[in-house]
């Protein structure tokens, strides 16, 4: 499974299981939205990529000079043209997200690291031409920034299947209201 669907699927059952188990908090409702953000711009993003793909047509560049790149993966994409990379848009719409909802620098350089690095992949293996992977950036990055936008009317669409932000009792595992039997604080 690919990291920008696993990922995402984490941080939203996470967020649900861990208010389910344990006590709600905005933690865990802010990570359960970000994991349903991901699945949206991602879902949006993946819809807009076949679409182009099919509008488009464009041949890869394994078929287009076919006897100068020999890495392209012929068995895998019969079905879809190069232009744009989904594989860059995904991972674009993915590092768009967590960067602006994570605006730390250790959330940022990794996963921009990261799709940097996918569509590298993806031209090395003469699977997409320059164009492609940049379309694909800009496709992912643009609609995983118009779905941040749009986050707040989301999470309210979505509020039945969100954890609650700590308003609420949780249930513990024996099904009873979470109170803890003993508390430990300590300063420094």
């Amino acid at each position: 499974m690919p990291a920008y669907v696993a990922i995402p699927s984490a941080m939203y059952v996470y967020g649900v299981a861990a208010s389910l188990i344990d006590a709600p908090s905005p933690d865990r409702r802010y990570m359960a939205e970000t994991g349903l953000q991901q699945f949206v711009a991602l879902g949006i993003t993946y819809g807009a990529v076949i679409g182009l793909k099919m509008a488009i047509d464009r041949e890869r560049p394994y078929q287009k000079y076919a006897g100068m790149i020999v890495n392209g993966e012929e068995g895998n994409d019969k079905y879809f043209s190069s232009m744009p990379s989904g594989h860059a848009a995904g991972a674009a719409a993915f590092a768009t997200t967590m960067s602006l909802r994570y605006p730390n620098w250790y959330v940022i350089v990794p996963t921009v690291g990261w799709a940097l690095w996918t569509g590298y992949a993806r031209m090395n293996l003469g699977v997409h031409f320059l164009t492609d992977v940049l379309a694909g950036y800009a496709l992912g990055a643009g609609i995983a920034y118009g779905v941040h936008m749009l986050s707040s009317h989301i999470f309210n669409l979505a509020d039945p299947i969100l954890p609650s932000a700590g308003n609420s009792t949780a249930l513990g595992l024996s099904g009873t209201p979470y109170t803890p039997i003993f508390s430990f604080t300590t300063t420094f």
